[in-house]
């Protein structure tokens, strides 16, 4: 018999019921994220199926991992094993207690912002998920941080499943899945050049205290000036109200933000941008990841809200592409 070490930390909560978050991500997820360098550069995929499993009190994190390319980050990428780790489950901090992952997650509704060091990778990572409402699928990216330096980037779409180890129809439905992941993962985050439009839709706002405030609806109307900048009004109106109008500027894979109202930059790997904006003579800024799901422009906002550094809300939600 082999012996098991570096086991998963798992600590017995004795809560009888899972929370509000583990009830939500249930389920096997299967996905084909892309991997990207510091610089910006696909250089892989991972192949993932994943799952956090609650009974008697236990949470139990399982991933399992296979790289395909990688380049010479895949020597930093190859674990050895599989990931397994504990969870003390909460709605309010998810602590990770390792051996794999140490840490926490704070979930607002269905996304989760999570923090944690992984000792295989050798890295300090950012995690955020965002399960689309009403779906089985999630939006999802990994930044693997040496110090302050992004050093990997994961990101890329999981889809759930409840029955892929007994059902060979979801088992074809996962791989057909993954196959459009690989085909669209490279594709790298534009907006239109030769066409106005406005992206619409309603977002979920949330507190600071992870409580749901209510809807916001969102406008983000889209007038190109040349083939790398661009004008964009921003409205928003219900749970929060605003308007604020910027130019874009974009420089290969990144994105300037040049006012009036608002400053800031952006960087994209593949169709995943994180944005960093500062209102103009306000202590307010947006920390926020932008995901264009495939060419129709359906572009996902997960927005970090703050006020002089605080955490004020965080805004989540779908907008979808109108020409105009």
């Amino acid at each position: 018999m082999t012996e098991q070490v570096n086991a998963a930390n798992l600590i017995a909560t004795g809560v009888e019921a899972p929370s509000d978050w583990q009830k939500l991500i249930e389920g096997v997820w299967h996905g084909r994220p892309s991997i990207f360098d510091g610089e910006g550069v696909h250089v892989g995929y991972e192949n993932v199926a994943r799952a956090s499993e609650f009974k008697d009190g236990v949470t139990h994190y399982w991933m399992n991992t296979k790289f395909d390319g990688g380049g010479p980050l895949r020597r930093r990428l190859e674990l050895g094993g599989m990931f397994s780790f504990g969870v003390i489950d909460s709605d309010q901090d998810r602590i990770y207690t390792g051996p794999d992952f140490y840490g926490a997650g704070q979930p607002y509704g269905t996304f989760v912002d999570s923090n944690y060091y992984s000792q295989g990778w050798q890295a300090d990572l950012v995690t955020w998920n965002y399960i689309i409402p009403g779906t089985d699928l999630q939006v999802y990216s990994s930044v693997c941080y040496d110090g302050w330096t992004p050093a990997v980037i994961f990101n890329g779409i999981y889809l759930r499943t409840f029955d892929h180890e007994t059902n060979p129809e979801t088992q074809r439905r996962v791989e057909e899945f993954k196959a459009r992941e690989e085909a669209i993962g490279q594709m790298t985050f534009v907006t239109p050049t030769k066409q106005r439009g406005s992206w619409r839709g309603q977002a979920e706002v949330f507190g600071a205290d992870q409580k749901l405030i209510g809807p916001m609806d969102i406008t983000i109307e889209h007038e190109p000036q040349d083939l790398v900048r661009s004008r964009q009004i921003v409205t928003w109106t219900g749970a929060l109200e605003r308007s604020y109008t910027f130019d874009r500027i974009r420089n290969e894979h990144k994105t300037l933000f040049h006012g009036p109202d608002l400053f800031g930059n952006q960087l994209a790997y593949g169709r995943c941008a994180f944005t960093a904006q500062h209102f103009a003579q306000e202590a307010i800024k947006i920390k926020g990841r932008e995901f264009m799901v495939d060419d129709s422009y359906q572009l996902v906002v997960n927005w970090q809200i703050t006020d002089g550094n605080a955490l004020t809300h965080v805004v989540t939600g779908v907008l979808d592409w109108q020409p105009a």
